[in-house]
């Protein structure tokens, strides 16, 4: 009966290592499965690192760019604006200089000193006046 206890120990021996032996392919299933997620996780991290993140930054670069021109052509499109505004106001005031020069000369103020104050504003108004016909041809080449 001693041949008999040798088989029993040896049939719980092999029950612990069945045991062992699933665990350790359960384990092994479960690498394999970590290993395939590792394998994938990887080849994305190369994706974003080679090819999405690089595609992300010039577009950034390419909006900053955009955006740079789209102020300068905010910062023209002002002085512009400001430069006319600038030679309207000239016009105004050498119109309103004329009209005041020829109601004193009218009201009969001095002759001499009409005369003199009616050649400086008709110079005034000449420079002004050729300077509306040039802004003309200029205004054709801003870009609204």
């Amino acid at each position: 009966t001693g041949g008999g206890t040798v088989i029993q120990k040896c049939g719980e021996k092999f029950s612990e290592v069945l045991q062992v032996l699933v665990r350790i392919s359960s384990l092994q299933a479960a690498f394999f499965t970590l290993d395939e997620a590792l394998k994938i996780t990887n080849r994305r991290v190369n994706a974003l690192e080679h090819v999405v993140i690089p595609r992300i930054l010039s577009i950034i670069t390419y909006i900053k760019r955009e955006l740079e021109e789209v102020e300068r052509e905010a910062f023209f499109r002002l002085k512009k604006v400001q430069d006319t505004k600038k030679k309207v106001a000239i016009r105004n005031a050498a119109q309103k200089a004329q009209e005041k020069a020829k109601a004193e000369a009218k009201a009969g103020i001095t002759a001499e000193v009409g005369v003199e104050e009616e050649e400086g504003d008709s110079a005034l108004a000449d420079y002004v006046e050729g300077e509306g016909e040039n802004q003309e041809e200029d205004e054709g080449d801003v870009v609204f």
